[in-house]
């Protein structure tokens, strides 16, 4: 909004020199109402309130001419409000404008992202690391987009991830370890996240905080978000110490933990918004792990551990592609307790005599091409059946349109994509009751999502990957015993998917045990779980203790 100003005053400027006292006074009216504009668009921008924004912002456009500042502002201000395409166009322009921009390079990254354009989203993120390569903000995006985009190795997504390291996470200074293991009767753990609120982390973290051992283990949350919810004050209860960090600058945090004396440092976050991964480069703890939020490498050497298992990361197929040492746990890698209210359906919806729906209910922007293409190739072996997909704005229609032509590119009709928008909580379910066979998205399948589909009675067909965060769905269909609804190629995803949906008796018992099946397994087995989590903690420390002891 800086260039506004300077508009204002430059057109307050020429109309002063004016000779004629009415073209002054027009002028300075003209000045006066740009001014107006000016303010209204910033009090809405400062409050949040992104498409109020916008008419304010289309005034300055108007009255001033071009400018990339207010193109870019325009551009956010309608992503905001659900506009992608005017949105898309107005941060191109900005960038048109000023190529060194990076705001409206990383906006535009953001907003082609949520439409699944992985190639587009990173185009405009290398452009914004290019224009300020300092700001650290812009590499996480990439990081994060590069799980997702096509045509990157496992040895390059692990270099990406190293480079980030030396570049932004050297640490100022490498704490010794200890001299001597503490001797304290319990072992210090921390948690650093900043989704202790309504997240999806929460419904994994939320267990095993309520059941960690109080006598064994000293339990610190540190919070990093700005804004509690319901959900972080049910979390903060679970607890002893909870320490709100967002407004803690690196040195303040890792003073904070260093005072605490931490034994166990955990990340939940990864790369992920509100992460606190440069505190962690100067390891305040002596042992530090990632888990839950992230299932990839943070790249940094102060990471001793990922915690995983040994669906999610196979022994001798990941180990190479990350700097920490992977710790299997028994079983699966996390447990997950679901709304115990949420509705039941036993019977598919087809069984009342109507056509087949399949569904993914994921985040948009983890439906890749590549998994269109294949529930393209679902839909065209079961004639009749569709599929639901969720999109954000779906009520609009430029937005439907293009979940649509996405799969219109395959051949599959429109009317079989049956888009919908996103939800509450129980809107989701709502939405869950009306789905015979969910398809899990690749190459980043679906956490939270899975766990809901199963517990609700929908069964799931994944496809598996060569990385952590394209297993997860193997893990979980492993842990309820239906290890059939797992595929390892195309063809027999499609399958899989097909002779399912072909055989209503098969669909119809597995459906009505799903939610048994669900409630016997290890995932829901949230007390037992963190019993061995907490023997992998104290396994790390003893690591750490015959480390020290012998001098290493």
């Amino acid at each position: 909004m800086a260039l506004i100003g300077r508009l204002l005053g430059g057109l307050r400027s020429r109309s002063a020199s004016r000779a004629r006292v009415a073209a002054v006074e027009t002028a300075a009216s003209a000045a006066e109402a740009l001014s107006a504009h000016y303010v209204a668009a910033q009090r809405a921008m400062g409050v949040g309130d992104l498409p109020g924004a916008i008419v304010p912002l289309r005034a300055i456009l108007a009255a001033a001419g071009a400018s990339p500042e207010v193109h870019c502002n325009l551009g956010v201000a309608l992503r905001a409000a659900g506009e992608p395409d005017e949105a898309a166009y107005h941060l191109r322009e900005a960038a048109r404008l000023r190529p060194t921009l990076a705001a409206a390079w990383y906006n535009l990254g953001l907003l082609e992202f949520e439409r699944a354009r992985y190639a587009e989203a990173e185009h405009a993120y290398r452009q914004a690391i290019a224009a300020e390569p300092a700001v650290d903000a812009w590499q996480h995006s990439l990081l994060c987009l590069l799980n997702y985009a096509p045509g990157h190795g496992r040895r390059e997504v692990f270099q990406a991830h190293r480079a980030w390291a030396r570049r932004f996470a050297a640490p100022r200074r490498a704490h010794a370890a200890r001299a001597r293991p503490r001797e304290a009767a319990r072992l210090r753990v921390g948690y650093v996240s900043a989704d202790f609120r309504g997240h999806s982390v929460a419904f994994f973290i939320g267990p095993v905080l309520a059941h960690h051992d109080r006598s064994r283990f000293e339990v610190f949350c540190y919070d990093n978000w700005a804004q509690p919810d319901d959900t972080t004050a049910r979390l903060r209860g679970l607890v002893e110490h909870w320490r709100p960090v967002h407004a803690l600058d690196d040195d303040a945090l890792e003073r904070q933990i260093l005072d605490d004396r931490i034994d166990v440092l955990v990340d939940l976050s990864g790369h992920t918004l509100g992460h606190r991964l440069p505190v962690f480069a100067r390891k305040p703890a002596p042992v530090q792990a990632t888990w839950l939020g992230y299932p990839q490498t943070t790249g940094l050497d102060a990471v001793d551990y990922r915690i995983t298992d040994h669906h999610m990361d196979p022994a001798g197929e990941t180990e190479a592609y990350g700097t920490e040492r992977l710790w299997r746990l028994p079983e699966c890698g996390f447990c997950f307790v679901p709304p115990e209210d949420a509705p039941l359906s036993r019977r598919p919806p087809s069984a009342a005599g109507g056509a087949l729906t399949f569904g993914s209910l994921n985040q948009y922007f983890k439906v890749s091409d590549a998994a269109v293409a294949i529930w393209a190739r679902i839909l065209a072996a079961v004639p009749g059946s569709s599929l639901r997909v969720l999109a954000d704005h779906a009520d609009r229609p430029p937005a439907a349109a293009a979940v649509r032509a996405r799969f219109a590119a395959h051949g599959i009709a429109p009317e079989r994509i049956d888009v919908r928008g996103r939800t509450d909580l129980a809107g989701f379910f709502g939405q869950l009751a009306q789905i015979d066979i969910a398809l899990d998205p690749f190459p980043y399948n679906g956490g939270t999502t899975t766990h809901q589909c199963l517990w609700s009675g929908v069964p799931v067909v994944t496809l598996a990957g060569n990385s952590a965060m394209s297993r997860c769905g193997v893990t979980i269909l492993a842990a309820v015993g239906l290890p059939e609804l797992v595929a390892t190629s195309a063809a027999e995803y499609v399958a899989a998917a097909a002779r399912l949906a072909e055989d209503p008796a098969r669909l119809t018992t597995l459906r009505a045990g799903l939610r048994d099946r669900y409630r016997a397994s290890p995932l829901y087995a949230a007390e037992r779980f963190t019993r061995r989590l907490e023997e992998a903690y104290d396994a790390m420390w003893r690591e750490y203790c015959d480390r020290a002891r012998a001098g290493g």
